[in-house]
């Protein structure tokens, strides 16, 4: 999150102590929608997330300043400067581009850095899965939030002919799940009170998500979820009689779903499902042929 010109009119219902320069992390989807922040994630489907206005330089800082983050705060390593002693292990996707590689590469290694580490091993992710389980040759399906990749592991080395990724994972399951059950006629579901855009709201849809199965027997699943108590939600929930409103200013909403969460995770068998809901970035736009050998860099054609 970076801050946002303040025009004055905001309500903050969570303010913070200060407003730092960025907030990364967990900390950065629960603030306030009101606070003067922009919401930025430097990930989307596996490389780096250029549009937006944001440059391949400003997501690889906002990926280093996640990094910092995680290492202060979840690792307790306090000065950064200690870590020239220290060695990272980076697990990178098997079908990963060389732009995120150099860049990530460039914020652990490179001269002034801020994260100086001593030594960087880089592995990849379908390498280290089948290695983790005590087997040398695997297939490795990774069925991740914004992507889903497949890779066959033979004796420890990722075959390039197998990989495959298919731009679609957990977070299409949520959006089909929540579509499903507010379109529901066997159970009534509080319609037009989640908006998948706020963190907040695509956090309850994730933890619904982890009621989703492929059983034949299709059972009724119970689920309570809170939302702040703005007029519009206190409009559309208050003729419901399943939402009380408490002390705390939050509608509380107890809902009943079946055979959405059997439906959802079809998806990923059946991907025509998952309606295609935002632009994708095609890798070549921002590919980089670091290696003058490689088959790509000798198959293009050359700069007029």
């Amino acid at each position: 999150c970076q801050p946002l010109p303040d025009d004055g009119l905001a309500v903050y219902s969570t303010p913070l102590a200060h407003r730092p320069a960025f907030v990364a992390g967990d900390a950065a989807l629960r603030i306030a929608p009101h606070e003067p922040y922009e919401l930025y994630y430097p990930i989307r489907r596996g490389q780096l997330n250029v549009s937006g206005g944001y440059s391949v330089r400003a997501a690889a800082d906002a990926l280093a300043c996640v990094l910092r983050t995680a290492i202060t705060d979840r690792l307790g390593i306090s000065k950064l400067a200690d870590l020239k002693t220290y060695t990272a292990v980076v697990v990178v996707p098997d079908a990963a581009d060389g732009v995120l590689l150099n860049e990530l590469l460039g914020s652990l290694l490179a001269d002034g850095s801020s994260m100086p580490f001593a030594a960087v091993f880089v592995q990849q992710a379908a390498v280290c899965a089948s290695l983790g389980a005590g087997v040398y040759t695997a297939c490795v399906v990774d069925i991740g939030h914004q992507t889903t990749s497949v890779a066959c592991v033979d004796n420890g080395v990722s075959l390039a002919a197998s990989r495959l990724v298919m731009n679609y994972g957990g977070e299409q399951v949520g959006r089909a799940l929540l579509w499903l059950a507010q379109r529901s006629r066997r159970h009534q579901f509080p319609a037009a009170t989640l908006n998948l855009s706020l963190p907040q709201h695509e956090e309850i849809v994730s933890k619904l998500k982890q009621h989703c199965h492929l059983k034949r027997a299709i059972t009724v699943t119970s689920f309570e979820f809170k939302l702040p108590a703005t007029a519009r939600v206190a409009a559309i929930t208050a003729p419901a009689a399943a939402a009380t409103m408490e002390s705390t200013a939050c509608v509380l909403h107890r809902v009943n779903i079946s055979d959405a969460l059997f439906f959802a995770p079809l998806g990923l068998l059946v991907p025509q499902l998952f309606a295609p809901l935002e632009p994708h970035l095609p890798q070549d736009a921002i590919y980089e042929h670091g290696d003058a050998f490689d088959d790509d860099f000798l198959h293009a054609p050359p700069c007029s």
